[in-house]
């Protein structure tokens, strides 16, 4: 169970359908299980997946320790507890690249039982920031 956790966020930024480049940085901060070693097996096997092993430094100095490596022009976080759509590079990096400033997406929740709810950005929220685009053109 240890080492579903840890693959499945790995395997969905690893897996993503890019035609494009892309680079993934597995942060292990300092644990105790074999996430170190499943670390280093994704470097090995994956020629665009780097590690970092550091001792355990939180949330913050972790980001920091991934953005200093980085290569790319994008950053895109998939933490422990998250699974990325493998649509997630190619449906973005297009909006990014045309201009736009932030692109903003949903999420949703699964549960082991099989249950799934959709977390949506609020219409209110969206209402804004339409608004505020009609403004600027």
């Amino acid at each position: 169970m240890q080492k579903a956790q840890f693959v499945v966020p790995v395997d969905s930024a690893v897996n993503q359908t890019m035609d494009a480049l892309y680079e993934v940085i597995l942060i292990d901060d300092g644990s105790r299980d074999r996430s170190a070693e499943i670390l280093d097996e994704y470097v090995d096997q994956y020629t665009y997946v780097r590690g970092v092993h550091q001792a355990n430094q939180g949330i913050t100095r972790t980001r920091e320790n991934g953005i200093r490596p980085a290569r790319g022009k994008y950053i895109f976080w998939v933490d422990a507890d998250d699974y990325a759509d493998k649509h997630l590079l190619a449906k973005t990096l297009p909006l990014l690249e045309s201009g736009d400033d932030v692109v903003i997406y949903g999420t949703q929740y699964f549960w082991e039982n099989g249950g799934r709810a959709d977390n949506r950005i609020r219409k209110n929220i969206m209402d804004k920031i339409n608004e505020t685009h009609c403004l600027q053109n």
